[in-house]
């Protein structure tokens, strides 16, 4: 039996300004976890700590550590032992201190997790074992004489607690309701309105979220951020009321009427029919982008030579890229025109405009334009308003029009503008609009009806919900999104050119790519598989059998 060190390159070097500590932890073995373990049969088997850390709320800490900071308050502790009970932290003192004082002197001391939940004053001396130790458990006696005879309650596992719990009625104000929720999480602590839920009760995510779990049943609304923002129970319960409050404001303003309409059966019916047309047109389209160069090759190389043949084929890429990109442009502006904010019946006649061209945009690959200067050229011809200089990543807008992005800005990868949205059977229309020198992380998701003004920014991930605006110099983060740092406006740089030929020149050199260079390495691959359908015939076999044998190698040679 031995104490168990361990050592690797995942071990720290040492404590942070603690040589002493560090000398005494981080020896030749490695470093002394305080473990006493036995090894038998290659296994280890644990058997006590060595010293007195423990893992506490999530936290580990050295009872010795608090009990030597309590002995430094002179003339007012002899002696003191630190224990923890049913997830407690209780001080045992010999001295006059009070546990207002204690808390006070220590939180100055030492970190919020280490500071005692309770004080306990012990009479005359504290209780030792023959060896001259504090004996603890004699402590824990005395833990259970002081304690105040409160009727006591089983509450979860048939735990006995000190504190007693009054279920909320209809009359309970909120932060009655907060604290009966809190004293329920902790029953073995006495549950104060301005605790911090996390540092001085506790608190970690599981116990979070059961905590807001049975905060439901009386505040639907309730999100476990709003206890991660608010911490205590007085923050949180005022949150509440407010949402509350909100909420009333919101059921006494008169909704249009069709918001609450169901589609009749009628509408549903003749909705599928017309969306299944379009999909089987949709079908055919993508169909024949793949067999036109196959046809064309094949009606060509019967009168022409194999290379004609093959610059027509390869010349229908070229042309069905073109239409690819143009084609849902020109059919916006005909079925819609320009997008406008409002509300609209599902499934009715603006809700099957807007579906077919959303149909027809997703077979054209917008995300081949991405980080090119051609998606801002592209989202302008849908009628998006973009200015100078905007980086557009691949992103998602299902009504362009009402998409505004000032100048300098850059919106990174899988940014999702929620211009257009269905909510209670209706199809809504919302403005997002975009000031200049604006930052947009990548997977971000903005909500219709949103503004983010000048420098602002919002990191990767981050969800922001309508009726948000974020402003001038501030960084979001999170979902939803709030306030996490300003921008410091005067250290940024922007690359912007003055070089009129290169701000014409990028975009062309762009256009060649796109329209004749993908077209052409699409094509390559394929030019085997013309030659050996047409060029050999396997007379002893049929054509089925043939088609067999030669995909194996044409497979092979587009792969």
């Amino acid at each position: 039996i031995g104490e168990l060190c361990i050592r690797g390159p995942g071990v720290a070097l040492g404590y942070v300004n603690r040589e002493a500590l560090t000398k005494e932890k981080f020896t030749e073995y490695g470093y002394r976890t305080g473990d006493r373990v036995s090894i038998q049969n290659g296994q280890i088997f644990f058997h006590e700590r060595i010293d007195s850390q423990v893992k506490l709320r999530g936290f580990r800490m050295e009872l010795d550590e608090i009990e030597q900071e309590l002995l430094r308050l002179e003339g007012q502790v002899i002696s003191a032992a630190v224990a923890v009970v049913h997830e407690q932290l209780i001080a045992f003192v010999v001295g006059n201190l009070t546990e207002s004082q204690m808390r006070e002197e220590l939180r100055q001391r030492l970190p919020s997790y280490m500071v005692p939940d309770r004080l306990i004053k012990v009479d005359g001396a504290m209780p030792r074992l023959p060896s001259g130790k504090i004996d603890r458990k004699a402590l824990l006696l005395i833990d259970d004489m002081k304690k105040p005879k409160l009727s006591k309650v089983e509450i979860n596992s048939n735990i006995a607690v000190e504190h007693t719990i009054n279920e909320p009625n209809g009359n309970s104000q909120p932060i009655d309701v907060v604290i009966n929720t809190f004293q329920k999480s902790f029953p073995h602590q006495q549950v104060k309105p301005n605790n911090d839920f996390f540092l001085d009760l506790g608190g970690h995510s599981l116990i979070a979220a059961l905590t807001i779990a049975e905060l439901r049943k009386y505040f639907p609304s309730v999100a476990l951020h709003d206890l991660y923002e608010c911490k205590t129970a007085t923050k949180l319960a005022e949150r509440l009321t407010n949402q509350s409050i909100e909420k009333k404001n919101d059921e006494s303003i008169a909704k249009p009427f069709a918001a609450y309409v169901k589609p009749s059966l009628t509408r549903i019916i003749l909705c599928s029919i017309y969306q299944l047309l379009v999909m089987l047109i949709l079908g055919t389209i993508a169909s024949m982008e793949l067999l036109l160069p196959y046809i064309t090759f094949v009606l060509l190389l019967h009168e022409h030579d194999l290379g004609y043949a093959c610059l027509v084929a390869y010349g229908t890429l070229v042309v069905t890229m073109i239409v690819r990109y143009s084609f849902p442009v020109l059919i916006k502006w005909i079925l819609i025109g320009r997008y406008k904010e409002g509300d609209f019946p599902l499934w009715g006649w603006m809700y099957l405009r807007w579906w077919t061209v959303e149909q027809l945009r997703n077979l054209a690959m917008e995300g081949v334009l991405a980080d090119s200067p051609l998606m801002s050229i592209y989202y302008r011809l849908l009628g998006a308003r973009i200015g100078r200089n905007v980086h557009l990543g691949s992103i998602s807008c299902a009504a362009p029009d009402l998409l505004e992005i000032d100048n300098e800005t850059t919106i990174s990868s899988e940014v999702h503008f929620q211009t257009a949205f269905v909510e209670d059977y209706t199809l809504k229309f919302r403005r997002i609009c975009i000031d200049r020198y604006v930052y947009v992380g990548s997977r971000s998701v903005l909500n219709g009806q949103t503004k983010m003004n000048d420098y602002s920014e919002l990191d990767d991930l981050s969800f922001l919900p309508s009726n948000t605006s974020v402003p001038t110099g501030e960084v979001w983060h999170g979902s939803p999104a709030t306030y996490s740092h300003n921008v410091d406006i005067g250290a940024l740089t922007y690359g912007t050119t003055k070089n009129k030929f290169k701000s014409l020149i990028t975009p062309i050199i762009f256009t060649v790519i796109v329209v004749f260079f993908i077209p052409f390495f699409y094509f390559i691959p394929t030019i085997p598989g013309l030659i050996l359908f047409e060029y050999v015939d396997l007379k002893s076999v049929n054509d089925w059998i043939e088609v067999f044998i030669f995909g194996v190698p044409v497979g092979i040679l587009y792969t």
